[in-house]
């Protein structure tokens, strides 16, 4: 009688926060005028790792890196904003690194992965999403078909990014992996392609952003499907 009576009345923790209100984040122009480098999960990452870590300790950029790193950087922020890869990377979260947080992760959720300090990114995103677009407004991303690697990039330019560097953003049909670490991501190459035109169209986007508030550029410094923004990044090396 009692097991009924429990299990009529009880609800399991929600998966993810409903009654969020997104305001103006701390952290705006915190860096303003510094350059960014903004870490992706792509297999150009590993490949290029000396030369991205060569590029930290020339240009002593503010780092932002997502979901799994593998030891290979110690990000300025860790940032996550996919509730599976939170829950399987949290713990790999180094402790010099400030924490990025979806605002849409319940507070339970946070607790057990999380034992100090951290900031949330307050974005709204429309995922998946034929069409790739972001705008900011008052410090909050709105966005169509982002992944966690065009919301870091836009939150490097609420933080005041003067340019912004990207390493491992290859795209999804520029290698027969989509990670540089083993992560399910089943895909049909029209899917495929779809999310690849998304993300050229976020670039796009961001890029744009930096034009409005007058700053410099979006440029990514390995190998990509993305070929407008690619420069090499020996071409950043001494």
């Amino acid at each position: 009688m009692l097991r009924e009576i429990i299990s009529k009345f009880y609800r399991p923790p929600s998966k993810i926060k409903t009654d969020v209100q997104l305001v103006c984040p701390p952290y705006v122009d915190r860096y303003k005028g510094k350059d960014f480098l903004v870490l992706g999960s792509g297999p150009s990452l590993e490949e290029y790792q000396g030369q991205v870590q060569k590029f930290i300790d020339q240009h002593q950029p503010i780092v932002m890196g997502c979901n799994f790193l593998n030891e290979m950087f110690i990000p300025d922020y860790h940032g996550f904003v996919n509730r599976q890869m939170f829950n399987s990377y949290a713990e790999t979260i180094h402790s010099d690194s400030k924490i990025l947080l979806s605002p849409y992760f319940p507070d339970y959720m946070m607790k057990k992965k999380i034992k100090r300090g951290y900031e949330i990114i307050p974005f709204v995103n429309i995922y998946p999403s034929e069409k790739g677009s972001v705008c900011i407004q008052d410090g909050i991303i709105h966005a169509q078909g982002a992944t966690v690697g065009t919301i870091l990039i836009s939150t490097a330019i609420v933080m005041g990014a003067q340019n912004i560097f990207v390493a491992g953003v290859d795209g999804y049909l520029k290698n027969k992996k989509t990670h540089f670490y083993q992560e399910s991501f089943d895909k049909s190459y029209e899917e495929l392609v779809a999310l690849d035109k998304a993300a050229l169209e976020l670039l796009e986007c961001c890029q744009n952003c930096l034009k409005e508030y007058s700053r410099g550029d979006l440029i990514i410094t390995t190998p990509t499907a993305h070929e407008p923004f690619y420069q090499s990044i020996e071409k950043y090396l001494n």
